[in-house]
């Protein structure tokens, strides 16, 4: 409203304008025309008016610079307007993204809504049902015990007339008595309408018994049937109206928090991952770059995790890097249970540790910083372009020249103990899966139902000079099978040798045929 105000004509300002020129024009008439009283009279006025000449000389400035600020303004115009709504877009962003929060609370809402009403037209239902079966099972019951009692009552009542019958007709015999035989002909009379009338009392019974019970149940809970429904059409619309809205909110969501990274400094950066928090060196770019795009690693078989854990089991994380899969695990555990992670290089383990306690899950894990093996010793680890390709064997062209740290080495048994429960064993080492398996074998005979989660690698077995038929057989040789893991999904399906060698990599979970654990899986096949 001001600005409107101050754009149009100011009235004062008009008016104040149109006095000071009105006493200018008298006191110029004044001193040419009248005499030295004049004078003396309009001297006072003279002397109010002495700024005059100021007031005339403000106008002509006024309308000097006019046309040159006129210009000035359209010249600078083009170079102001891009900062302008820079400027203005950078103060609104904040009211944006608020906006973009009240619609996505808003689609929280109605989907919660939606679900609610849902839910009660299926517990509706449920109840229905249920109560249709409670009252018709209680009227057969009330049925069965009155037809149980009619016929009794008719079994009395016709031993009593068997029994009448033959006393009066022997009393009639006997004494010739031609009353007693009418009232044994009424009698007889009487016997047949009673058991006419017992049929047709159960007939109608039964039939109305059976319809009273099963309307009086639709007559209760069909208002509230009724009300379920209306609320969920009245809710059809709404959700078509912000279904398009929606969907591409839940997108730029998921789009955003995928790229949710903080540089925590000394080469850390905090990234959020759809799994947790995740601690990672800001040199690793190939990591960084995987986790800002899909904000995960590997997702199927972190899903797979996520659904094979339960609380109370233990779960052993062979090659953790920087702990995708140690957090789903934790996931899964919900705070009950054993998570026994390894990783050999300081640097990552030490990113680990911080991660581990950022998503509260110190307690619950055991860090080794020990590469799993099949002896006890020391070893040489290559360090590949990322963390996730470190490697006890030469990686070949893919080794920076020097890039190589001494590691420990120890075995799954020495560190666990030959007894000790595991539910599920992952090994991704890079080429070493059948070392560190033949350091856990007793681990996986003392375990029925154990499940092993191992990155099959046709690159690493040519490296190692393994055959894929051989690799294979060291699992299968201990009596376990095994499906291929989806990347994406974590579903479960067979898979030949060939298909297995045609791939990059693929992740494999192995498990003896009668293992609880395929019932978790879903195995299909």
């Amino acid at each position: 409203m001001e600005r409107v105000h101050r754009n149009g004509l100011d009235i004062d300002v008009a008016l104040a304008a149109a006095a000071r020129r009105l006493l200018v024009t008298a006191a110029e008439r004044h001193q040419t025309s009248a005499g030295p009283v004049a004078e003396a009279v309009a001297a006072p006025v003279a002397t109010s008016a002495h700024d005059a000449p100021h007031v005339s000389l403000r106008s002509r400035i006024k309308r000097w610079l006019r046309r040159p600020v006129a210009v000035t303004f359209r010249l600078v115009k083009p170079f102001l307007r891009p900062v302008a709504f820079r400027t203005r877009r950078y103060l609104t962003e904040g009211l944006h993204q608020d906006t973009l929060r009240a619609l996505a609370d808003t689609q929280r809402e109605v989907q919660r809504a939606s679900a609610e009403v849902l839910r009660e037209v299926q517990a509706a239902r449920e109840m229905l049902r249920h109560e249709i079966q409670t009252m018709q099972g209680q009227a057969a019951q009330e049925q069965r015990r009155l037809l149980t009692s009619l016929l009794q009552e008719q079994q009395t009542t016709r031993e009593l007339v068997r029994r009448l019958f033959a006393e009066h007709r022997q009393s009639a015999t006997q004494a010739g008595d031609a009353a007693a035989a009418r009232l044994l002909a009424e009698m007889a009379d009487e016997q047949a309408r009673t058991r006419t009338e017992i049929s047709q009392l159960l007939d109608a019974g039964q039939h109305n018994l059976a319809q009273a019970c099963g309307q009086a149940a639709v007559s209760e809970l069909a208002p509230r049937l009724d009300q379920s429904l209306e609320a969920v059409s009245e809710l059809a619309p709404r959700l078509d109206r912000f279904a398009p809205q929606l969907d591409r909110l839940e997108q730029y969501g998921y789009a955003s928090a995928r790229r949710a990274l903080m540089h925590c400094g000394a080469d850390e950066v905090m990234v959020k991952t759809e799994a947790g928090y995740v601690m990672c060196s800001d040199k690793d770019l190939v990591l960084l770059a995987s986790l800002i795009d899909t904000g995960d690693l590997e997702r199927g078989t972190r899903l797979l995790i996520e659904k094979l854990l339960q609380p109370g089991d233990t779960f052993v994380d062979v090659g953790a890097n920087v702990g995708l899969h140690t957090l789903a695990a934790g996931r899964a555990l919900q705070g009950r249970g054993r998570i026994v992670a390894f990783e050999p290089f300081e640097g990552t383990r030490r990113l680990l540790e911080k991660t581990l306690w950022i998503n509260g899950l110190t307690a619950l894990t055991q860090l080794r910083g020990s590469a799993a093996w099949d002896r006890a010793g020391v070893r040489t680890l290559f360090l590949g372009a990322t963390s996730g390709h470190h490697s006890l064997f030469e990686l070949g062209a893919d080794t920076p020249a020097g890039a190589s740290v001494e590691v420990t080495t120890e075995t799954l048994e020495a560190a666990l103990g030959p007894a000790c429960r595991v539910d599920l064993l992952k090994i991704d080492a890079e080429g070493a899966e059948l070392e560190v398996l033949r350091g856990a074998l007793p681990i996986v005979h003392a375990n029925a139902d154990i499940a092993l989660i191992v990155e099959f690698g046709p690159s690493h077995l040519r490296r190692h000079a393994h055959g894929s038929a051989e690799w294979l057989a060291a699992f299968t040789g201990l009596g376990l099978e095994y499906r291929a893991i989806d990347a994406h999904t974590g579903a479960l399906s067979e898979i030949g040798l060939a298909e297995l060698e045609a791939a990059e990599s693929t992740n494999l979970l192995f498990a003896r045929p009668d293992a609880r654990i395929w019932s978790r899986a879903g195995k299909t096949a």
